[in-house]
């Protein structure tokens, strides 16, 4: 069911249109609100401390090939300490062995949504 547009005062037809992706978003995530809230559970029971987050990437890998598209492991190596942006707060953290996931919809039309995040807790 699309949500209806509601009309836009002159000049806000960005707002309106922000508006209307915004009501697009929170329909679809309400139509998997189980499959999300189900996942969110199991991936909070996986132990992730900083450099043991192996367990949580596969979980979600696999629960992300559920959806229609591409899923990629992206191998991280210790070369990203040599970026000048790099900032680590833990010691001998090390990346060899680690890896990003890359979860792409093909052929879809329309705006893209990014979401960077992490798996790894902070130790308490």
């Amino acid at each position: 069911m699309r949500p209806p547009r509601l009309p836009a005062a002159a000049g806000q037809e960005e707002d309106r249109n922000l508006s209307f992706s915004a009501q697009k978003a929170t329909l679809f995530l309400e139509s998997k609100r189980r499959w999300v809230e189900e996942m969110l559970c199991d991936l909070i029971a996986i132990p992730s401390l900083p450099g043991q987050e192996g367990a949580a990437m596969r979980y979600m890998e696999q629960r992300m090939k559920e959806i229609p598209g591409r899923v990629e492991e992206i191998a991280l190596s210790d070369k990203i300490k040599e970026d000048p942006d790099y900032s680590s707060p833990i010691e001998d953290l090390t990346y060899e062995g680690r890896a990003n996931l890359l979860v792409k919809q093909d052929g879809t039309k329309g705006k893209t949504v990014i979401l960077n995040t992490h798996l790894d807790t902070v130790p308490p």
